[in-house]
């Protein structure tokens, strides 16, 4: 039978400055959110929704979370998220169904993917708005052609570092295939180490110092 290992749920102890209201009373707190009496804000001030709302939609015709809701937010911690929201869950009473957990690990897997292509993406950014002649405020028309330049750029890039490998990867091959493989028992110094030998036979040499 497998048994299964709880790992501690830390509480950090950093100092992060409040910008905007102060917290509710801190029950837990990660690195960026904290469970409070209020249900779970961010320890900066900015951000927060009460405990009433943590299941929110989890039961509607087209199941929604909070994961997947700040998932899609390129300046959520989302490990420190996810880790909040079920610590909020356990402390305001919430129990969670097989099924909620299912849908809420969904989220987080697709959260995390959509995490690594805003990264993947975020180099050519300011390359695109150059091009494109936007300055640091994008009006409503301008997404679309801003994010389909980004993509184009990062799609180019791709390719180049692919080519670049396969070029590298046949020209070391090709290396190999012309160098030959060097085999002590080939060409002249090899016949040479031969017939040294065989001068040593019939000689009755041993090699051995006696």
């Amino acid at each position: 039978m497998q048994t299964k290992t709880l790992t501690a749920i830390e509480h950090d102890t950093s100092s992060v400055k409040c910008r905007s209201e102060p917290l509710s009373e801190i029950w837990w707190q990660g690195r960026q959110w904290a469970v409070t009496t209020h249900g779970v804000e961010r320890r900066d001030g900015t951000y927060h929704f009460a405990a009433s709302r943590l299941r929110e939609d989890h039961r509607s015709s087209a199941p929604y979370s909070w994961i997947a809701h700040m998932g899609e937010k390129g300046w959520v911690d989302m490990e420190d998220f996810a880790t909040a929201f079920f610590v909020a869950c356990s402390m305001h009473g919430h129990k969670l169904s097989i099924a909620e957990v299912a849908m809420l690990r969904k989220h987080f897997s697709e959260a995390h993917a959509d995490a690594r292509e805003r990264e993947r993406l975020r180099p050519f950014e300011a390359q695109a708005r150059e091009e494109l002649g936007i300055g640091g405020f994008m009006w409503i028309g301008d997404f679309a052609a801003f994010d389909r330049r980004v993509q184009e750029l990062a799609d180019a890039a791709a390719l180049t570092r692919e080519s670049t490998s396969t070029r590298e990867s046949t020209s070391g091959l090709a290396h190999v295939v012309e160098g030959g493989e060097h085999d002590p028992g080939d060409g002249e110094h090899g016949e040479a180490a031969v017939d040294a030998k065989a001068e040593d036979d019939s000689r009755g040499y041993s090699g051995s110092g006696d």
